[in-house]
């Protein structure tokens, strides 16, 4: 995993360096320190949200891992609605049926 993230992060800064937006993003990142605050807490979360998932795969399986990824989708989006208000329509129903069927498959 440690090799395939750093070989893509590599091709992700060539290809940022190529189109431009790197350097647009340092001067971004220069003149709001809390934009680079946020990058750096973010990316800790995610190595951190990755190597508990891969612990939970070690531990207790694929099955048991999968499962518990979409059980956190499925609180994540749960959530979002008791957090947030918004309308709740027939798009929602429909679109929580297939995430319930989806996990359930």
């Amino acid at each position: 995993i440690l090799v395939s993230n750093m070989v893509m992060c590599v091709v992700l800064v060539i290809y940022t360096i190529y189109n431009g937006e790197l350097r647009t993003a340092w001067e971004y990142c220069s003149t709001h320190h809390d934009a680079s605050m946020v990058l750096l807490a973010q990316g800790f979360s995610a190595y951190f949200g990755l190597q508990c998932y891969l612990a939970i795969i070690r531990d207790y399986g694929g099955v048991i891992g999968v499962l518990l990824a979409n059980a956190r989708k499925i609180a994540t989006i749960i959530l979002s609605f008791v957090l947030f208000a918004k309308p709740f329509n027939e798009r929602h129903v429909v679109g929580l049926m297939l995430v319930f069927v989806g996990v359930y498959l």
